[in-house]
């Protein structure tokens, strides 16, 4: 079973904006990682009450929801693989989102491949699980 929840329904319509910079200002950028980590526990729950195998967990996302994936597979220790396709690993933080990807890097449930644009420096991730 394959299920893709639409994660910022409550930030507005994705689909309406153009451009991936408008996109990201006016509707990415506003979504909570609690929220998202709230939606996708509901998502993995009626997957179970639907026929789906849970045992096997998996998740995936592609630039914003390649972050949300390193931070689910961190939050639902459940997961038993994940496959972040680029997205931030590092950045500010704040109210909505308090960690990043390399700050939980060493905490994870299960295995998460990430696919980067660019190379990620073992020292960097040395240093993040110190």
């Amino acid at each position: 079973m394959a299920i893709a929840p639409e994660l910022c329904v409550r930030q507005g319509d994705a689909q309406s904006h153009g451009e991936m910079a408008k996109l990201i200002a006016e509707v990415a950028s506003k979504v909570p990682d609690v929220q998202v980590m709230g939606d996708l526990d509901a998502t993995v729950k009626w997957a179970a009450a639907n026929g789906g195998d849970v045992r096997k967990l998996a998740v995936t996302g592609f630039c914003w929801g390649g972050r949300q994936t390193w931070l689910y597979a961190d939050h639902n220790k459940n997961v038993k693989a994940g496959v972040a396709w680029y997205g931030r690993l590092v950045g500010s933080q704040n109210e909505l989102t308090p960690k990043n990807p390399i700050d939980i890097a060493a905490n994870l449930g299960g295995p998460v491949l990430g696919s980067m644009a660019e190379p990620i420096r073992a020292s960097r991730w040395k240093r993040s699980r110190r």
